[in-house]
C-alpha cells in the first residue's frame, strides 16, 4: 500500500511539473511571436446601401458587399469564421468561393480561410449569405484580409492556455491507459476502473478539442467535426456509468441496457442527420440527460441494493 501512495504522488508531482512547464512555454509564446498583419474588413453595406453589422443573426439569404481598400501581403486569405452558414464570395466577373454542398444542416461552427491573393486594391467583395438548420446562423468575429501563417500563429497564441490544458489532459489520459493495460495483465481489481476513467477524460477531451477554433487545423471537414462532437456528448455517459459502477463495486442489468440505449441512440442520431438532414444540435438536451440518468443510476443501486451481484475484479 505504501509503494502504492508514492507511485500515485510521484506521478501527480510528474503531471504537475509538466503542467507548469506547458503554460510556461505558450506564455513566453506571446512575448516572443510578431504581432500578425491583418486587415479587418468591418464596413459592410446591404442591398439597400444601409450597414449591416456582421454579429447579426442571418435569418434570410442575404447579400452584403465591401471593398477592399488595402490589401495586406502578397498571399492574402479572406478569414471568415461561420455558424450553421453557407456562403460564396465573389466580386464583379469572378467567383472566389462557393459553397456547393446542398446541406441543409450539420455545419456549426466553421472557419474558412479563402485564397484572393489575385484580387487587387479597391476591388468590390460581396458575400452571398445563406443560413441552414441547427441554431442560430450568423459571422462570428470578425472578417479578416491576413495571410495564413499569420492567422494560425495568432489563433495558437490565444489558445495558449487551452493547449496547454489539452496536453496535459492527453498525458494523463495516456498514463491512466497504460496504467489500467499493466494492472489487467496483473488481474488487479483496479485494472477497469482505470481504463473506464481514461475513457471518460478521453471523450472529455473530445469534447473540449472539437469545440475549439483549434481543432480545424486538424480537421478541414467541417461536418466531421460536428458529427464528432455531438456523438461524443452521448459516449460519455456510457464512460461515466461504467466507471462508477466499477468503482461503487456493483453490476445491474439496468445499466448494461441504458449503456446498449445510448450507443443505438447514438447511431439513430447519426442515421437521421445523414439521411433527413436533421440537426443533431436538436437533440443536445437529451445527451445532457441522459449523463445525468448515468450517474444516478449506478448510485441509486448501490444505496437500496438492487442488484446482489459484485464484479470480480
Amino acid at each position: 500500500m505504501i509503494k502504492s501512495k508514492k507511485t500515485i504522488l510521484c506521478f501527480l508531482a510528474f503531471l504537475l511539473i509538466l503542467a507548469g512547464i506547458s503554460v510556461d512555454f505558450f506564455s513566453k509564446g506571446e512575448r516572443i511571436s510578431p504581432a500578425p498583419s491583418h486587415i479587418v474588413l468591418s464596413k459592410w453595406q446591404g442591398e439597400n446601401g444601409r450597414r449591416k453589422a456582421l454579429g447579426d443573426e442571418i435569418k434570410s439569404e442575404t447579400l452584403i458587399k465591401t471593398t477592399a481598400l488595402k490589401i495586406p501581403c502578397a498571399q492574402t486569405q479572406f478569414v471568415i469564421k461561420t455558424d450553421n452558414l453557407r456562403f460564396s464570395l465573389f466580386t464583379k466577373g469572378k467567383i472566389i468561393y462557393k459553397n456547393t454542398d446542398k446541406r441543409l444542416s450539420g455545419y456549426g461552427n466553421h472557419i474558412h480561410i479563402i485564397d484572393i491573393s489575385d484580387i487587387k486594391e479597391g476591388a468590390p467583395l460581396y458575400l452571398f449569405l445563406s443560413p441552414v438548420k441547427g441554431g442560430k446562423s450568423k459571422i462570428e468575429g470578425d472578417i479578416l484580409l491576413t495571410s495564413k501563417n499569420d492567422y494560425i500563429l495568432n489563433l495558437l497564441i490565444k489558445n495558449k492556455g487551452f493547449i496547454a490544458v489539452l496536453c496535459t489532459l492527453f498525458l494523463v489520459i495516456i498514463a491512466l491507459f497504460i496504467l489500467g493495460i499493466i494492472r489487467l495483465f496483473s488481474k488487479k481489481k483496479t485494472a477497469l476502473r482505470a481504463l473506464f476513467l481514461s475513457g471518460c477524460f478521453a471523450v472529455l477531451f473530445t469534447v473540449l478539442f472539437m469545440k475549439n477554433d483549434v481543432s480545424q487545423l486538424f480537421f478541414g471537414c467541417d461536418f466531421a467535426r460536428y458529427l464528432t462532437l455531438y456523438s461524443a456528448y452521448s459516449l460519455l455517459s456510457i464512460f461515466v456509468s461504467s466507471y462508477l459502477c466499477s468503482a461503487l463495486k456493483i453490476k445491474s442489468k439496468d445499466v448494461i441496457i441504458l449503456n446498449a440505449s445510448i450507443v443505438f441512440y447514438t447511431l439513430l442520431r447519426a442515421v437521421l442527420l445523414l439521411v433527413f438532414l436533421i440537426p443533431l444540435s436538436n437533440f443536445v438536451f437529451i445527451s445532457h440527460l441522459l449523463l445525468i440518468i448515468s450517474i444516478i443510476i449506478p448510485i441509486t443501486i448501490k444505496l437500496f441494493h438492487r442488484s446482489g451481484r459484485v464484479f470480480l475484479y
